[in-house]
């Protein structure tokens, strides 16, 4: 996520509310996530399959 975004809420609340999303798909052709947050510096991360 780009820095200028990184602070805004809203695209913060997107980023959480995408990443959910995300944990819910399972396919063949997808990349699993199995987890989302932000670091203490609150940046956003995902946690998925190498």
């Amino acid at each position: 996520m780009r820095p200028e975004l990184a602070a805004d809420p809203r695209a913060l609340k997107r980023f959480a509310q995408e990443a959910e999303a995300a944990m819910g798909l399972i396919h063949p052709n997808l990349v699993p996530v199995y987890a989302q947050g932000f670091t203490e510096g609150g940046a956003p991360y995902l946690v998925m399959e190498y």
